[in-house]
């Protein structure tokens, strides 16, 4: 009897009795009563068996991958079926971002900026105007402006290295430009200003984040992020 009870393994990853096991467990007991009286006595139980078979015949194997199925994103790894995230990343499937502590901005680049005044007069009649930058927040200077870079070509594009910490990365903060004529006298103009935002919960934590609404203004921050 033992040679009839095989069983299959299906593509689901489950072990189970087939219809085809089942039956021929049934041809081979009535073959088995008609030969044997004891097995014909006990018939009736073994078709309660044959019965409950057919109804709870299949089980979990043992040998299934919980990790079967288990899609873990940015670099996330699964184990016994959970996904372990990497630094930065959160969620069932690693797919939320984290937010840092802070933010390292070492260098500042200026993309574009108004060439002339508003009512179209040179910014500095010697030549191209003479930059510096600012960063504040909450009113607060950060960076600036002290480092300045003479007769700038608007065709160019410049940059200031620094070491600005961002330790509030979701707010806003406060970008200046100014056109210097004499930093010592405080002899300057504002060119123009921008807010900016160095981090965003979606932004996939680039190095180097865009800030470009448009405008006359546009920057390219140079960041890394703190954990």
């Amino acid at each position: 009897m033992h040679s009839i009870l095989k069983k299959t393994h299906l593509i689901s990853g489950r072990t189970c009795f087939s219809i085809s096991n089942i039956n021929s467990l049934y041809i081979a007991l009535k073959i088995s009563a008609q030969k044997d009286i004891a097995v014909k006595n006990l018939l009736p139980i073994y078709l309660c068996i044959l019965f409950v078979l057919s109804l709870t015949g299949c089980k979990e194997d043992d040998s299934t991958d919980p990790c079967d199925g288990v899609i873990c994103m940015n670099g996330g790894t699964c184990m016994g079926g959970e996904c372990i995230c990497p630094q930065r990343w959160s969620g069932v499937s690693c797919e939320e971002q984290v937010e840092p502590f802070e933010i390292e901005v070492w260098r500042i680049g200026l993309r574009r900026y108004p060439l002339t005044r508003p009512d179209g007069t040179d910014w500095d009649p010697d030549g191209g105007p003479d930059l510096a930058i600012e960063v504040r927040y909450g009113g607060q200077q950060l960076f600036g402006p002290f480092e300045v870079i003479y007769n700038t070509d608007g065709s160019q594009i410049y940059s200031w290295d620094m070491d600005i910490r961002l330790d509030t990365p979701g707010d806003e903060y406060q970008f200046l430009l100014w056109e210097i004529d004499d930093i010592l006298a405080g002899d300057r103009e504002l060119m123009g200003q921008m807010n900016f935002l160095s981090y965003t919960d979606d932004n996939g934590f680039p190095d180097i984040v865009e800030i470009d609404e448009g405008g006359d203004l546009a920057i390219r921050l140079f960041v890394e992020y703190r954990y």
